[in-house]
């Protein structure tokens, strides 16, 4: 059943069960907001990119906007200090008075964040983000932000079915694959922001509920994210086996290092590539029935230089024994990684 509140700050929720939401933040698209004033050029939505281009902002809020910019990663130039920027704001509050309504909560989730470079963690990275209600505040209080507030709103409003079925589609995908009943998912809240990048989403955990930002969500991207944390527990519980494998990364470095998914040659950098090689191949198995074209996406995967996909999902095919039994299973995957690599089948570098 879906219900909507509309709240004083505009914000709509959708509820879609008992452990999925759709929410239409203020928060995220103040911060797209500036992002697009201060030049980004990747939103998806480009007549309302344009709008907020005509627009004159605060010179010292597109100013700050701006840093979020970076020379760090070749695909996507503003990872990560925009996906930051969009967590910072889902611990900002929506009241008229902008604060944070815990920074420490957010510092700690941001210090003891794994996948990016520990550089992108250092002090003037922390400084800048306790400015953002600031900078916030100054794009918020433009008299032409609330239309484009509303324009926004009635974009995704419209698509909002769409993402009731998506949600629900992959949501019984996973809990069929898996075997686990629906109260064993996560709690979910999908925040679509038609500013951002097409093919890209931001994920945050926050306690107990997981938010997955994204321009266009895809079942694809919801069964992605929601296997990030089936998954992740296992991962994390078995991370010394994963770090003695990390010779494994040397021939898939230079691929991971475009997408900045590595950094460096070192074990926290082999452990996120693991990760994300292991989701993506899960992801394939949980979708795709049909396993002469579910081999066809792994390599597509191996081709985009994500090489240990088609290992992975063959080991997903013949070797998966349930969540109890993944200890067991991720050391059958690291050993077919690594036989995989010694067979010479494995040459990116």
């Amino acid at each position: 059943m879906l219900k909507q509140n509309r709240k004083e700050t505009g914000t709509i929720i959708s509820f879609l069960g008992n452990n999925a939401l759709i929410k239409i933040s203020i928060n995220v698209f103040t911060v797209y907001v500036g992002l697009v004033a201060s030049g980004y050029e990747f939103s998806y939505d480009k007549e309302l990119s344009e709008k907020i281009r005509n627009v004159k902002w605060d010179s010292a809020a597109v100013e700050y906007f701006r840093k979020a910019r970076t020379l760090y990663c070749d695909v996507n130039p503003y990872w990560p200090r925009a996906s930051m920027l969009v967590s910072a704001s889902l611990f900002l509050n929506e009241s008229d008075e902008i604060e944070y309504t815990d920074y420490k909560k957010f510092k700690e989730k941001t210090d003891n964040l794994s996948n990016i470079d520990p550089k992108e963690k250092e002090e003037d990275t922390k400084l800048w983000l306790l400015q953002l209600p600031t900078y916030y505040s100054l794009i918020r209080k433009n008299e032409e932000f609330n239309d484009l507030w509303v324009h926004y709103v009635k974009k995704i409003e419209s698509d909002t079915p769409y993402f009731m079925e998506i949600i629900n589609e992959a949501k019984r995908r996973v809990i069929s694959k898996f075997k686990i009943t629906e109260s064993e998912l996560p709690d979910m809240e999908l925040i679509p922001n038609i500013l951002g990048m097409l093919h890209n989403a931001d994920f945050e955990r926050i306690d107990d509920i997981i938010y997955v930002v994204s321009a266009q969500p895809d079942i694809l991207t919801i069964v992605h994210e929601y296997l990030h944390n089936i998954l992740g527990h296992g991962i994390k519980d078995n991370i010394k086996s994963i770090e003695n494998y990390v010779h494994l990364l040397n021939p898939v470095f230079d691929r991971m290092l475009s997408y900045k998914y590595a950094w460096g040659k070192d074990t926290q950098s082999w452990a996120r590539v693991f990760e994300e090689n292991l989701i993506r191949a899960a992801t394939i198995w949980v979708n795709e029935p049909d396993e002469s074209k579910a081999i066809q996406q792994s390599i597509k995967q191996e081709n985009g230089g994500f090489a240990y996909v088609p290992v992975l999902l063959d080991q997903f095919n013949n070797n998966w024994c349930g969540i109890n039994g993944i200890s067991m299973f991720i050391d059958c995957c690291l050993k077919a990684c690594e036989q995989r690599c010694n067979a010479g089948r494995i040459n990116m570098s």
